[in-house]
């Protein structure tokens, strides 16, 4: 009996085992296939997690691509004003490299511009501009340049203070530009008024009871001419300011096509100066034979008329001007030479620019600055070209070049003014 009973005992503890083993067998399985689910969730994590790496590789180099094309400078900077980022433009107008100012202020982009007084003073107004401009030498061409900043303000789920984006853009033509029409419409004023009063004072003596019993008839008939030279040299100023306000709008300059003599007319138009003057002496040399030439004849005698009249102006102490034509297989070379104060390279750069006067002192030679503006787009209007050659103080010498028949199609006219 106590074997059967011992027997009993065994199989109950055998059976009690298997069940423990089916049990730990089961819990095993189940671990098993929550180990494996793991694990697969996790390749699959880590593959979502690579394509988001390489997605956001892809954006940040698609950023910098576009950083690095941007021809302004940008610099993004957090919310307290640290540098986050900034590209290849914005490292060559500061001179300073982004490494050398990664995570540091904005103050330390320049020493030379207080960044976070001018930013911080932009930010605190709610109304305003949010433009600054600042300047900077430029070592290469030993002139300072000004640059104009665009603050704007962006947020970032990251940080609970708005990240700030600086775009640097060089605005030093822009602001020469309107500093010459600045200049421009003082000095218009000035000549438009110098002729007026003549002409108003003159009229005035003429016409007043006082007066106009005071004078003979030589008298009269002088300030008769006074009045009309003044009206004329008034009537041209408006017409220059006409031509401008045409070709800056892109409209082509009106020109009426007829065939002329050249010489003569080149004639016509130096010898006023050649017997007015006595304090310059005038060497005009033309063909032979008659040159006949195919254009507008009042807009090539003014363009000789302000060739001739820079070389008499620019040389107030008097010298040599040479006024030449010369043909050229099928085209015609008009050049004036003087002997007068000259220009340098910066002046040369810009002299057909509108407004522009390389002397714009009380002292300067009188003037608006749009003669050789109106010649360049005359001359261009007729598919001809015009080339000037000068040196400080040896004088300056233009030549014109013109083809002798008018285009086969229709002139387009000159083109727009550019502020290069």
């Amino acid at each position: 009996q106590e074997s059967e009973t011992a027997e009993e005992a065994l199989h109950l503890a055998n059976e009690e085992l298997e069940q423990r083993v089916g049990e730990r067998t089961r819990e095993l399985s189940e671990a098993n296939e929550q180990l494996t689910i793991q694990i697969a969730e996790r390749a699959q994590a880590q593959v979502a997690l690579g394509q988001v790496l390489e997605e956001s590789k892809v954006g940040r180099e698609k950023l910098g691509e576009i950083l690095r094309s941007v021809p302004d400078g940008v610099v993004v900077a957090d919310g307290g004003l640290n540098v986050l980022h900034m590209n290849a433009a914005a490292e060559k107008i500061l001179a300073t490299p982004l490494e050398a100012v990664l995570g540091r202020s904005i103050a330390t982009l320049s020493q030379d511009v207080d960044f976070v007084k001018k930013v911080g003073q932009r930010l605190n107004i709610t109304h305003g501009s949010n433009l600054f401009d600042f300047e900077l030498f430029d070592e290469l061409t030993q002139n300072a340049r000004v640059y104009q900043v665009r603050i704007s303000q962006f947020v970032s789920d990251e940080a609970e203070t708005p990240g700030v984006v600086l775009l640097i853009r060089d605005v030093t033509r822009e602001r020469e530009v309107e500093r010459m029409k600045s200049a421009f419409l003082a000095m218009a004023a000035h000549e438009l008024n110098t002729p007026l009063t003549t002409i108003i004072g003159y009229t005035e003596l003429l016409t007043a009871k006082e007066t106009a019993d005071s004078f003979d008839t030589e008298q009269k008939k002088d300030f008769l001419l006074l009045i009309h030279k003044k009206a004329m040299a008034l009537g041209g100023l408006i017409d220059d300011l006409l031509d401008v306000s045409r070709v800056e709008s892109g409209r082509p300059l009106n020109l009426c096509y007829e065939e002329f003599v050249f010489d003569d007319m080149i004639r016509k138009v130096a010898t006023p100066y050649c017997e007015g003057d006595g304090l310059h002496q005038f060497e005009v040399t033309l063909p032979n034979e008659p040159s006949r030439l195919c254009g507008d004849q009042s807009r090539l005698e003014q363009v000789v008329g302000h060739l001739i009249s820079n070389a008499v102006k620019y040389s107030p102490e008097g010298g040599c001007i040479k006024v030449s034509l010369v043909l050229r297989d099928d085209t015609y070379e008009v050049a004036v030479e003087d002997e007068g104060l000259g220009m340098n390279e910066e002046q040369l750069a810009h002299i057909f620019d509108r407004f522009y006067r390389g002397d714009s002192s009380d002292t300067a030679v009188q003037g608006v600055g749009l003669g050789m503006s109106i010649v360049r787009n005359i001359v261009q209007a007729h598919r001809g070209d015009i080339q000037v050659n000068s040196q400080p103080g040896n004088g300056t010498r233009v030549c014109v070049t013109l083809p002798m028949l008018p285009p086969v199609e229709p002139a387009e006219g000159a083109q727009p003014f550019v502020a290069s």
